[in-house]
């Protein structure tokens, strides 16, 4: 008597591994806690931002404020090749490929993070030669000596953001929305207590950059840790 063994691509096969999908009331559950841990995050986020933008309209000036809004402009220009899109390679190939893939992925989404960090740096470096050899040739608010620095800082907190970045699609693919939501208030909170500090300690637009390197750091160990 012959026994038949499905072949390894055959359907048989894939769905007997195929990984079981959780019943719909299980699905339901995470789902509407994750929801409700995604608004609470997001109104505590907000709430916070409002009083650190108070206390910072207290202790910076408004051209403090144009330099920051100058070096975010700046920088804006790579942000489109930051992660260079490879996270959203992992949510379409799902948890099956998952274990499979985050190698690759994460080297790809770092090395082209660090490439964006260059070019940022290389802004940086390129508006520090002008401001000190040709400084007739910038706008007065171009001419900020916090300006290059602003822009180092912002370039060396973007590699930092690829460990969070490629791990919290996980935490997405397996429906742990409130441990993604209790990570973003924590990095809130984080973020807008370092803005408080910095500028009470700094009173310069250092002050809205260096939270950056810090919520980086926070996030990939937090996530890393989960």
């Amino acid at each position: 008597m012959e026994i038949s063994v499905p072949k390894s691509d055959s359907p048989a096969a894939a769905e007997s591994t195929a990984p079981p999908e959780a019943p719909p009331e299980a699905m339901g559950k995470a789902i509407g806690s994750g929801a409700t841990w995604m608004v609470l995050a997001s109104l505590g986020g907000k709430g916070l931002a409002f009083v650190s933008q108070i206390v910072l309209g207290i202790w910076l000036t408004t051209d403090d404020w144009a330099v920051y809004g100058i070096a975010l402009a700046l920088s804006g220009f790579v942000a489109v090749f930051r992660d260079g899109g490879v996270r959203d390679v992992l949510v379409q190939r799902g948890k099956s490929q998952y274990d499979h893939l985050i190698g690759p992925v994460f080297w790809l989404a770092t090395w082209m993070n660090i490439a964006a960090a260059v070019m940022i740096w290389s802004v940086a470096a390129g508006l520090a030669l002008l401001q000190k050899f040709y400084p007739s040739l910038l706008s007065p608010s171009y001419q900020d000596h916090w300006l290059p620095w602003m822009l180092a800082i912002i370039a060396a907190a973007v590699p930092l953001q690829s460990p969070a970045a490629v791990l919290q699609v996980r935490l997405r693919l397996d429906l742990h929305f409130a441990q993604v939501s209790r990570i973003a208030m924590w990095s809130a909170l984080l973020r807008n207590t370092a803005l408080i500090a910095g500028a009470w300690w700094l009173r310069n637009p250092l002050a809205f950059v260096i939270p950056m390197i810090l919520v980086a750091i926070y996030e990939g160990f937090a996530t890393y840790r989960i």
